[in-house]
């Protein structure tokens, strides 16, 4: 994951290669993203994981969402949930 080192809120555009669209994302200093398009917030001992703007559009729908137990720990880069859209 990268962090934004300007210490402030930018925004990035990104070109969309299978529709030629481009898509403008807002990269949140507090966050830690992957090239996968997913996000990180870190407090303490606890993350909070998302997916960003661009990924949700990407999926259209979201269909179907596996979660695992709370307080499940995991180890780095092991999967921690499946989002599908159709």
């Amino acid at each position: 994951m990268s962090k934004s080192t300007t210490g402030k809120s930018t925004k990035e555009d990104e070109r969309d290669f299978f529709s030629g669209r481009i898509y403008s994302m807002k990269i949140k200093e507090d966050l830690l993203y992957t090239k996968e398009h997913e996000w990180a917030k870190i407090e303490g001992d606890i993350a909070t994981v998302g997916i960003t703007d661009y990924a949700q559009e990407q999926l259209g729908d979201i269909v179907y969402v596996e979660l695992p137990e709370v307080g499940r720990r995991f180890k780095r880069m092991e999967a921690a949930a499946t989002i599908g859209g159709g």
